[in-house]
């Protein structure tokens, strides 16, 4: 009997992630030990998050622009119905199922 495949949880993709990347700069020989290695990770970190979340807000000033659109263009019902399905969006956006 076989166990079922199951999908790495984010902790165990970021661990893994992490892992990889330190053994690469591990031959890096510019970099000189733990700390410089840390400094490094950080920084490429921080830049991944940053061009990650452009597209997001991209989406959420595209919505909003609509949204106000709609509000200025009809009742306030179809302005209420965007309203409803932005969060719903963001909270899709944030998990990956866009």
């Amino acid at each position: 009997m076989s166990k079922p495949v199951t999908q790495p949880t984010t902790a165990q993709s970021l661990g893994a992630l992490l892992k990889s990347a330190r053994d690469i700069m591990r031959k890096d020989k510019g970099l000189n030990g733990d700390l410089d290695r840390l400094r490094m990770l950080t920084w490429i970190m921080f830049l991944k998050f940053l061009e990650d979340l452009y597209p997001l807000q991209m989406e959420v000033d595209a919505l909003k622009r609509l949204q106000a659109e709609t509000a200025v263009n009809n009742t306030g019902q179809a302005a209420a119905e965007l309203a409803a399905l932005l969060p719903a969006i963001l909270d899709k956006a944030f998990k990956d199922k866009l």
